[in-house]
């Protein structure tokens, strides 16, 4: 079993040089075009996860993806994004990078489940 402050120590390293920038208000303030390309890659990740539970490409699919929230968007190297989009994070190239969609807010991300988990995967 993994000690628990050796994965919380891997997982904040894992964060200090993976996790590059906080870009929610950059996101918040794109032009039309690069909204549009973010609303796309969003309903990509949403349709493939949503899809037994709505249905594919049903009204109410539509619905709950309008209604669905990001609370914050960050800069992530282009390893960790591919990491979190293995596992069902709306994570997509951005440049160099990967854009990460973070799906909670409030905490550390260095405690986010995702990160912990794959944290722990790379040991």
């Amino acid at each position: 079993m993994f000690d628990r402050k050796k994965l919380q120590d891997k997982a904040e390293r894992l964060v200090h040089h993976q996790v590059k920038a906080n870009v929610t208000y950059m996101v918040a303030h794109l032009n039309e075009d690069e909204q549009e390309y973010i609303r796309h890659e969003r309903w990509k990740v949403f349709r493939v996860e949503n899809q037994d539970e709505y249905g594919i490409d049903s009204d109410e699919m539509h619905e709950a993806f309008m209604e669905h929230c990001i609370p914050e968007w960050w800069i992530v190297s282009d390893s960790l994004g591919r990491m979190l989009a293995h596992q069902g994070h709306v994570a997509f190239p951005y440049g160099i990078d990967y854009l990460w969609g973070r799906p909670t807010s409030g905490q550390a991300i260095y405690m986010d489940r995702s990160i912990q988990e794959i944290a722990e995967s790379l040991s």
